[in-house]
């Protein structure tokens, strides 16, 4: 632990150093004030103070002390046989008082007691953070208990995860679960998506380069292996990974180890792997598309999340759970009428949680003026959605043709997404490609209507 003394007897604070450095850490000072500055720039665990000291007394230091550092424990030590200042430290916040002079195997019982209570705080902090942690995967039906179970065994181990599943069941919600569940908890969680960049940017961004490995590289770049340090790397979608950097990724994971691009320094690695992905890995194996030996190095620990449709008595909760917190993203005070919560509830989600979230931030945006919204509402923005599409960008007519559930369903999400298109690319040219007043006028989040620019290919027409 780290320990503040503070006395101004010299003598007396040097005779306690040598009682207690060798299992602590000990920081020392001669008056009240210079322990208040002091404690504003170093944390400790524990302050030992003296009553009777220059400029400010024990009383007044603990006073101020537990206002400003209330995590902080506070030890009184007081010369006098009475215990009135014994009774006022405590009165003060004070956390325990000895008298002088000092003696030092109750010192030690006493230090040895604040280490426990800190030890059982933080035990119970890592417990909250674990639950909210594993409250964060939203349901209770037997699949999402399953996965939880998984979740607490797999928390702890350095072995890599393969996390299967739709696109939109979750898996990045899951890996963030184990790592927040774990020990590594406190280290960085990285994630990146391996469909989404070219072989060369794509193995720039996991091992780094140095300055003038390629052309651009006009300073040396840190990968993602080194930012997540002893914590968790997130491969999402590792299908899409090209042959080479399947290679790469191999030895490092047998290995520990690899060199940035263009560099010639080992730098070694503890990040823990947890990979994603939507493909059938086994087949790509087979057809010669993935390497055999990375597929089983990954799935030593697997995983698959179900699809919406497979845990359907989790809807209602993920409904409430994505109205709740899109109404206050959102600002809206929009209710649903229950027609519409049977509507959410009941439909047949093909993009599973993404495409849920994506259904009720729909009708809350496209409703924002209503104070109950009603299926008449739902209904009039799809006759909305059809005639705009009849007159501007008309679908063939076998996109559309309800031979079965499945095609209606398609069709109108394609009739949905269109619609939103026009919504935002409209109010994006309106507004001079200035994201901020597009994202004010159409009452989302920045972040929200860049990924939906990005979604829909909308460009900034002015940089044309």
């Amino acid at each position: 632990m780290q320990i503040l003394l503070v006395d101004d007897e010299e003598l007396a604070c040097e005779a306690l150093k040598e009682f207690l450095e060798d299992d602590h850490e000990i920081y020392i000072e001669h008056d009240g004030e210079s322990a208040l500055n002091f404690l504003k720039k170093q944390k400790v665990d524990v302050v030992i103070t003296d009553h009777n000291m220059p400029k400010m007394t024990g009383i007044e230091l603990i006073q101020k002390g537990k206002s400003l550092f209330p995590d902080c424990y506070f030890l009184m030590l007081t010369a006098h046989s009475s215990l009135e200042h014994a009774i006022s430290a405590l009165r003060a916040g004070a956390d325990d008082y000895l008298m002088k002079p000092v003696n030092f195997e109750e010192l030690e019982m006493r230090v040895a007691r604040v280490r426990q209570l800190i030890s059982w705080k933080n035990k119970s902090i890592a417990l909250e953070q674990k639950n909210e942690s594993i409250n964060s995967m939203i349901g209770n039906s037997e699949h999402m208990q399953l996965i939880k179970g998984f979740v607490n065994k797999v928390a702890n181990v350095q072995t890599p995860i393969l996390i299967n599943g739709e696109s939109g069941t979750g898996k990045e919600v899951l890996a963030k679960s184990i790592h927040n569940c774990g020990n590594r908890k406190t280290e960085a969680f990285i994630a990146i998506n391996c469909a989404t960049l070219s072989e060369q940017l794509l193995e720039s961004e996991l091992f780094g380069h140095e300055k003038g490995a390629f052309t651009g590289a006009e300073s040396t770049k840190i990968g993602k292996f080194e930012l997540a340090g002893e914590g968790t790397l997130f491969l999402d979608e590792i299908g899409e990974l090209a042959p080479q950097l399947q290679a790469r990724l191999l030895r490092v994971i047998q290995e520990k180890e690899y060199y940035r691009l263009g560099g010639n320094r080992l730098l070694k690695t503890n990040a823990r792997i947890v990979a994603a992905t939507h493909k059938n890995l086994p087949e790509m194996v087979k057809e010669g598309k993935f390497r055999e030996d990375l597929y089983f190095r990954l799935n030593v620990l697997n995983i698959t999340l179900p699809s919406l449709r497979q845990r359907k008595d989790d809807i209602p909760v993920l409904v409430d759970y994505f109205l709740t917190h899109l109404k206050k993203e959102l600002g809206s005070n929009s209710e649903l009428a229950p027609e519409v919560n049977d509507y959410l509830n009941n439909k047949n989600y093909v993009g599973n949680i993404r495409e849920l979230k994506n259904e009720i931030e729909r009708l809350l945006v496209l409703n924002l003026d209503k104070t109950i919204i009603h299926i008449q509402d739902i209904n009039s923005l799809d006759f909305s959605q059809k005639q705009l599409l009849d007159e501007t960008t008309p679908l063939q007519t076998n996109e559309l043709a309800p031979t079965n559930s499945v095609d209606l369903e398609k069709g109108l999400t394609l009739l949905t997404e269109e619609f939103e298109r026009k919504i935002i690319e409209s109010a994006y040219m309106q507004n001079d490609c200035n994201q901020s007043k597009t994202a004010k006028e159409l009452k989302i989040t920045r972040g929200a209507l860049q990924y939906k620019l990005a979604k829909y290919h909308i460009e900034n027409k002015k940089a044309s």
